[in-house]
Order: C-alpha cells, then structure tokens, then sequence
C-alpha cells in the first residue's frame, strides 16, 4: 500500500505539472487525462475478471509494469503524440490494481482480521500520501519535473518484487453464492 500510494500520489501529482511545463493548451491536457481514464474504464472488466480468474498478484504485477512504464516514458517523452501511450499505461495500471488489491488483501486474512488489516494498509497508504507529496514537489522545483518521474519509477519496480513471492490466491464462487452477492449489490446493502 506504501509503495503503490507513494508511486500513485507522485506520478498523480507530476502528470499535470509537466504538461504545464511543456505548455500544452488546455483541449491536449483534457485528452490526455481522458485518455488516462477512458483506458481505465475500458480495462476495468476484463481485469478484474482476469484477476478472479487467474490470479490477483499477478494483476498488481502486471499494474507495477505498467505504472512503471509509464512512468520511465514520461521522463523521456516531450510532445502530446507520444504522452498519449504513457497516460494510457496509467489508465490500464490503475484498472489492474484497483480491481485486484482490495480482493487480495481480502483472500489473504481472515474474517475475524480483515478491519483490522485493511486499517493497517489504509494507515500506510495514508503515510505514503503525505511524504510523497512533500518530497515529489521538492525534486520537481530542485531537479526537474521528468526526472522526479523516477520516484514512481522506484516505487513501483519495489512494488512488483514484492508482489512476486505473494501466495497465489484464487476465489471459488458457486453459483447460490455469486447470486447472494448480485442480490446484495442491488438491494445497496453494506452488511451481510
């Protein structure tokens, strides 16, 4: 959670700092942010169903690839042509760890510690949300703006090795059970 904030926030934080910095107007900076989200939205699906079918940690792998890549092309990219492939690899990276990590955290504790864990990783995901602000706005007024990309660059190269070794995890669902839960997603329940 650390890591995957820390890389998030910095990158979240530089994307529209180095589009000002190549002084793009403001339709190309709307396209590539909705690039970035349609790329999400298109993905969302397919990923999680990937991650349920097959495995969530290597859904969070797959988004570290992506986050990082994208991240490595932003240090090097300069006009709106070639953004568009890494704010796209944005989109598709956050699609990926969005549908998968929760589940994860979820399959890997039980019943009796899953508030208690989640509030663990809220707490470091909150952490990271505050150094990494702080230290991505003082690299990009003293380095450079694309340079500082490579604090999310580290971030998440640290986040897919340490996805690797996680246990592989795979849900079974009968159908009386996925039925319950369609039923409860419908009714707006939040309690079983």
């Amino acid at each position: 959670s650390f890591l995957f904030s820390f890389g998030f926030s910095c990158g979240g934080l530089l994307q529209p700092l180095y589009t000002q910095n190549l002084k793009m107007d403001a339709s190309s900076v709307g396209i590539l942010f909705f690039t970035s989200n349609l790329a999400s939205t298109i993905t969302r699906l397919p990923a999680g169903i990937l991650a349920d079918r097959y495995s969530k940690r290597l859904s969070i792998s797959f988004a570290s690839i992506c986050f990082a890549a994208s991240s490595i092309l932003f240090i090097f990219v300069t006009d709106f042509i070639q953004l568009l492939l890494p704010f796209a690899l944005w989109g598709i990276g956050a699609s990926f760890y969005f549908t998968a990590s929760n589940t994860l955290i979820a399959d890997l504790t039980d019943t009796q510690n899953r508030v208690k864990t989640y509030a663990r990783i809220g707490m470091f995901g909150v952490l990271a949300n505050i150094v990494s602000p702080l230290l991505t706005g003082y690299l990009a007024d003293n380095w450079s703006i694309p340079q500082t990309f490579s604090l999310s660059v580290i971030s998440f190269t640290f986040l897919f090795a340490i996805t690797i070794p996680l246990p592989k995890v795979k849900t079974e669902y009968n159908v009386s059970e996925l039925d319950r839960r369609c039923k409860t997603l419908f009714s707006g329940a939040v309690k079983e």
